[in-house]
């Protein structure tokens, strides 16, 4: 599928404040023990001044403590070991599973292997002065984030699972997405003019794959966490300038129009663009030629366009216009939107007021995308669940397809908590799974809680105090059920991957693809609800037979210790 983005930089569109300080891929497989910082490094000589034609690296990382990024060396430890193996070929890097099942899978080539080994590494604490007497220089280096991020061949998000130093809690990648730096450095990546510039997660010494970001959309980094809180107003302007340049680089070439426009819409709607929007400014401002021109255009026309706005005022007007409510956008997955009707986008990106203009001009509150997702499952709000229940939406609908519950859909998205309660509270049918997928709500929660384990459990809670089946197994038809017994053959001829694996285990219970995804938390919380280890799926596999030796051990516990104390991720979620 292509190899890492090239080092060819005609797309730099961004001004450089501070020099771009490197480290050899080498050098740092070389390193032990504390990381030193930047004046260290570069009294050492090992900090490279980056020059045209060099692959980097662009590292991102939560840092483990307040005044040092890894007080006890573990962190780089870590990228270490998992830079040997990528360059020793021991590593079998690919795509996760949504990636997989979208996009197709994603290999590391042995050019890609030799390219990073010869390659550098762009760190905070070996990149940019950490002096207290160098503030002027961090500040002009924060500014030129995007400008670093835009020349790199590859974007790490180091998230292996590790101790805070001052407080004690988990570090994963679910805490790195709230991080408010972390969340500027995603963004600044996303935004990168390198249009095939690839995400690896590093979850830890043998686990890291190629990712396909989609959340970060939900995640604005001016709301994230912060240990300094004058930072936030500082990344807000980092983020504006690289939405911007983004936005610019797209308009001038014209490339993806319907991506260009998605982001005129989000930089308007998140930075002010317009107070209001007379319908001559609208189709000016989202490079529409006309009217009649705007009405047609399927990729991200002038409805969609209303509706990340959020203006109802301009839906009639444009509905009068011949704008059909039903009209779907184009893909764009890395922004997680599907072939959406304008409603859907409305609801996904929680902007009522449209969606209300939408609903009096009779747009449907059931119609599906093509693939049959429920518009409910695409809520990320406990008011818009109220506000689509209010026009009639159905709280258990199943549309081939996928036949995806809307509570199956949230928990399989990790939404926001409270829309999980929200649907429960409004009678959405906890157990209702056969057909198409066949995926439960709870099951769909434990397929998709690796990169969120806090929310995974959350939902799980829920799902299960409203009495969740929690040995339901999966019944897949049609095509799922095709792809299943595909990818069982595919596995006796020796072919292997986590989608692989997925599709061919698919009749599994809730325990079963927790056993199967190494996920003690939450094979302990389902254990701890009388979930039977012993029972197999349609190919007669068991949870027990799917299980690593670690959860194996759970199943022999004496059922008050099921719910593991200890897992410091069910304590944080308790």
């Amino acid at each position: 599928m292509g190899n890492c983005a090239s080092s060819d930089q005609s797309h730099v569109s961004h001004e450089r404040a501070f020099p771009m300080w490197v480290v050899k891929v080498s050098d740092a497989m070389a390193m032990s023990g504390v990381p030193q910082p930047h004046e260290v490094l570069q009294a050492s000589g090992l900090l490279v001044k980056h020059r045209p034609g060099m692959f980097c690296i662009f590292v991102s990382h939560q840092w483990l403590s307040r005044h040092h990024p890894d007080p006890t060396g573990a962190q780089l430890k870590v990228l270490r070991q998992v830079l040997l193996g990528i360059t020793s070929g021991s590593m079998a890097l690919q795509s996760d599973i949504v990636t997989q099942f979208y996009k197709g899978n994603r290999k590391m080539l042995r050019a890609e292997r030799d390219q990073i080994l010869q390659g550098y590494l762009w760190l905070d604490w070996f990149s940019v002065p950490q002096d207290p007497d160098s503030a002027s220089e961090r500040r002009q280096a924060v500014q030129s984030i995007p400008s670093y991020v835009d020349v790199c061949g590859a974007f790490v998000a180091l998230v292996p699972c590790l101790h805070h130093h001052d407080s004690g809690s988990l570090c994963d990648f679910e805490t790195w997405l709230h991080r408010g730096w972390c969340r500027c450095e995603l963004w600044c990546s996303q935004l990168s003019n390198h249009s095939r510039l690839p995400m690896i997660t590093v979850n830890g010494p043998n686990d890291a794959e190629f990712a396909m970001p989609k959340d970060w959309v939900f995640a604005p980094a001016d709301e994230g966490e912060f240990t300094v809180e004058e930072d936030r107003l500082a990344i807000k302007d980092v983020v504006q300038v690289s939405l911007q340049a983004r936005v610019s680089f797209l308009d001038k070439h014209g490339e993806e129009p319907g991506l260009c426009r998605f982001l005129k819409g989000l930089r308007a709607k998140k930075f002010g663009q317009a107070s209001s929007w007379p319908l001559d400014y609208f189709l000016s401002y989202f490079g529409f030629p006309n009217l009649q021109t705007a009405v047609k255009i399927k990729d991200m026309g002038a409805l969609h366009c209303a509706a990340i706005l959020d203006e109802p005022s301009l839906m009639r007007p444009l509905v009068e216009a011949k704008a059909s409510v039903g009209a779907k956008c184009k893909s764009i997955l890395t922004m997680d939107i599907l072939r959406f009707a304008p409603l859907i986008l409305a609801i996904q990106l929680n902007s009522l007021a449209a969606a209300k203009g939408l609903l009096m001009l009779r747009a449907d509150p059931n119609s599906t995308c093509p693939e049959g997702l429920p518009p409910l499952g695409l809520c990320r709000s406990a008011e818009a669940v109220d506000f689509l229940l209010q026009h009639r939406a159905d709280a258990n609908q199943r549309v081939a397809p996928h036949m995806i519950s809307p509570v199956a859909y949230v928990c399989s998205r990790t939404s926001p908590v409270e829309v999980v309660a929200r649907l429960l509270e409004r009678r959405a049918n906890v157990n209702d799974s056969h057909g198409g997928h066949s995926k439960s709500p709870l099951t769909c929660t434990t397929l998709f809680s690796k990169a969120t384990p806090r929310v995974s459990l959350a939902h799980a809670k829920l799902l299960l105090d409203a009495r969740a089946d929690v040995n339901q197994p999966g019944c897949t038809t049609g095509l799922f059920q095709m792809l299943e017994l595909g990818s069982r053959l595919a596995n006796c001829c020796g072919m292997d991957g986590p989608l692989l694996r997925y599709l061919a285990e698919s009749s599994s219970t809730p325990l079963g693809f927790a056993a199967l995804l190494n996920n003690r938390p939450l094979a302990s919380l389902l254990l701890a609800a009388r979930a039977d280890p012993d029972i197999p799926n349609s190919r007669g596999h068991s949870p027990r037979q799917m299980a690593s030796v670690e959860i194996r051990q759970l199943f022999d516990e004496p059922l008050a210790l099921k719910e593991d104390p200890e897992d410091p991720v069910v304590v944080e979620s308790l």
